[in-house]
């Protein structure tokens, strides 16, 4: 009998191009092109169909690209010894894998209807330009990479498994939910950028719609780990052309990074105030600060600090020297200015007066940062 007029491209390794291949069934009696798998009609012999399928099956055949499946599917518990290739298919209903032991599995550009992937295991598993109609459920014991690349959720999704090496570039999560996922502090994509051919802007995007995707469901703190990618990401996209107005933009970003985690990280803040806080201490002792007051036997012979380089002096006062420059480092700091304190001399006035607008910063910084996570 005629073979089935079903051709496809595939990728010749030993010819190195893109060769066509055509199926190997015969033309069943029902129809004038194709075989029982890939004729498209809704009202073919699903006896013979499920018949032919179970031959495949025992036969270990797992080549069922751009087959047709009119009804429901259940491939549940099944261990696939081989690489299976579901490339194109069309499961016009239910399909259920649940349970089932893949080695290499291929469901790039597969229209599935309701498709069940619970405790599924993997080496790889490809669903690249995949459209899922209504609900997927996917969670897995064990897998190893991922590919979502381009797979549109039309309804609803729902994905538990290890993300470390899965790759999301084009997918549309918007009704994805990510249940208890164990992800990576960089996507796939961006540990292999080069290999995969990705920009910077393209890895932005990644991370934004992630982020938008966790913040939608309501997993804030997730979203704040792909906002700081994000951010880093358009950063480093700014800086690939050298001396333009976005590197210089650049650097105001780097500063952001460093003093709050793009906003993220409060606790950043704080560390970076009391560092600044140490350094002026330091500066002051060694520059030099008056300290005046009622403890002080006389106001106008005001106790001088100053352990000068060039004349180091340590006492048994020295601890309680270095107190007092701490105190005036954080009065100053913070703007609080009690005057029991002050600079004396060049250099301490201007580090008071940098410390001063430096710690106004880091304190309108940190109610920002605040703020920002309390709203969400």
């Amino acid at each position: 009998m005629e073979k089935c007029h079903y051709t496809w491209y595939e990728w010749n390794v030993e010819k190195g191009k893109f060769i066509t291949d055509q199926c190997s069934e015969e033309i069943w009696e029902s129809s004038r092109k194709y075989c029982i798998f890939h004729d498209p009609s809704s009202g073919k012999d699903m006896e013979l169909f499920e018949q032919e399928l179970q031959k495949k099956l025992d036969s270990e055949d797992y080549n069922f690209r751009s087959y047709y499946f009119p009804a429901d599917v259940d491939f549940s518990s099944k261990k696939f010894g081989k690489d299976v290739c579901f490339d194109g298919a069309t499961f016009k209903k239910n399909a259920y894998f649940s349970g089932a032991n893949f080695q290499n599995a291929y469901f790039n550009g597969v229209t599935f209807r309701n498709a069940y992937f619970n405790e599924v295991t993997f080496q790889y598993a490809s669903f690249f330009g995949a459209v899922i109609e209504r609900d997927l459920q996917f969670s897995s014991r064990e897998i190893g990479q991922l590919n979502f690349q381009n797979v549109r959720f039309l309804l609803r999704g729902y994905i538990s498994a290890n993300m470390i090496q899965a790759k999301l570039r084009g997918a549309e999560l918007e009704n994805v939910i990510f249940l208890d996922c164990k992800w990576p502090k960089k996507v796939y994509e961006e540990m292999h950028m080069e290999d995969e051919g990705l920009s910077y802007n393209e890895l932005e995007t990644i991370y934004r719609d992630l982020k938008q995707n966790m913040q939608r469901h309501g997993d804030y703190s997730t979203a704040g780990e792909f906002y700081f990618r994000e951010m880093e990401c358009r950063k480093n996209a700014m800086r690939e052309k050298r001396f333009s107005a976005n590197w210089f933009k650049s650097f105001g970003y780097s500063l952001l990074k460093y003093t709050c985690g793009y906003g993220e990280k409060p606790g950043w803040v704080i560390r970076n105030s009391l560092l600044i806080i140490l350094l002026g201490a330091i500066l002051f002792f060694f520059s030099g600060v008056a300290r005046v007051g009622a403890d002080i036997p006389s106001e106008d012979s005001p106790y001088i600090i100053d352990y000068s380089l060039d004349s180091l002096d340590f006492s048994k006062t020295t601890f309680t020297d270095f107190y007092y420059c701490s105190y005036f480092s954080a009065v100053t700091f913070t703007t609080l200015g009690y005057g029991d304190v002050h600079p004396i001399g060049y250099y301490s006035h201007a580090i008071a007066s940098s410390e001063a607008f430096t710690g106004a910063f880091f304190m309108a910084l940190f109610v920002v940062v605040i703020a920002r996570k309390m709203m969400r």
